[in-house]
């Protein structure tokens, strides 16, 4: 496979093996298989030594069958991270500006004090 992209590659496998039977009928099973890759990922956080490398294993697993969700959906993977991505920057320069109208920068605020100009800059959009 010639794509050095590795988002764009999980999804060319995942329409490749489809195309071959190797599938979810609907999205739903691609959903259900993403909450099983999350408590994967849970799995290996909670063990009292963890493992570097199974989590990033673990982790892997849980990213390609977002992009398999996102396929079964027919949508196209990079756009949908690229518009999460936009999303993000949006919402974070708006919580500099309600921090900043309350007198915080960003380094000064806490966790809570940012985390509740996130919830209200989310209510406002």
């Amino acid at each position: 496979m010639s794509n050095n992209n590795p988002l764009a590659q999980a999804n060319i496998i995942g329409k490749r093996v489809a195309q071959l039977g190797f599938d979810w009928p609907t999205w739903h099973g691609a959903l259900d298989k993403v909450r099983e890759e999350v408590a994967e990922v849970n799995a290996e956080l909670v063990q009292p030594a963890i493992d570097d490398q199974k989590v990033k294993e673990e982790l892997g697993d849980l990213l390609f069958s977002v992009v398999n969700l996102i396929r079964k959906l027919e949508l196209d993977p990079e756009d949908v991270l690229n518009q999460a991505n936009s999303k993000f920057e949006r919402r974070f320069s708006q919580i500099e500006v309600l921090l900043g109208s309350a007198g915080l920068s960003v380094e000064d605020a806490s966790l809570t004090q940012m985390e509740s100009a996130w919830q209200q800059v989310k209510q406002n959009e």
